[in-house]
């Protein structure tokens, strides 16, 4: 399963960035089905503009914590290092 990729239905940015998040955090229960789950993370300019960059840095927290399997993202640098840290955390 993958989800995060588009949502037509959620033109408005805070409840669409809510259902993301929402998402990652559940993700775990996707496991279950026995395949990998893939998140695409989101950048969310409506909130972070000029930082941008870093957005996906925090939603790869929350996809990371609800046992995402795969993370899409165009911030690999940040994301490996959050990654990396959460991996000793746990």
């Amino acid at each position: 399963p993958g989800l995060g990729f588009y949502y037509k239905n959620l033109q408005d940015s805070t409840a669409r960035i809510r259902y993301q998040a929402e998402t990652f955090l559940h993700s775990f229960r996707l496991r279950t089905l026995g395949w990998p789950v893939c998140q695409a993370l989101p950048h969310a300019f409506e909130f972070f503009q000029d930082e941008v960059r870093s957005a996906e840095s925090l939603f790869a927290v929350l996809a990371l914590l609800g046992k995402t399997d795969l993370l899409r993202t165009h911030e690999i640098p940040k994301v490996r290092a959050v990654a990396r840290t959460l991996g000793i955390l746990a």
